[in-house]
């Protein structure tokens, strides 16, 4: 039983697992491109939430932008997370209790 049931997900999840390699090897190409490997490849993956500044990092750090500037243009674009989970109806309810 369990196994139809992982196998099932499985199958649901492909289409999504096929839209993150397509983004994660163009991310991979791009960021080898303006010289900088894996690891960087590795730490920027883990530590940036939004995947679209994955890829802002990359065009800022071969542009000259500074670490510094990078990592807080990284964390101004990233608060917008953090601001909408804080409006969320449902945090809200889970909060007054």
């Amino acid at each position: 039983m369990r196994k139809d049931i992982v196998k099932k997900a499985f199958v649901k999840s492909v289409p999504v697992m096929a839209g993150y390699l397509v983004l994660g090897f163009g991310f991979g190409v791009l960021l080898q491109n303006a010289g900088y490997g894996v690891l960087w490849a590795l730490v920027m993956s883990l530590v940036i939430y939004a995947g679209t500044m994955q890829y802002v990092c990359v065009e800022l750090l071969s542009g000259g932008a500074s670490l510094l500037t990078t990592i807080i243009t990284t964390i101004m674009v990233n608060a917008r997370h953090l601001l909408q989970h804080s409006h969320d109806p449902a945090l809200q309810k889970r909060r007054a209790v």
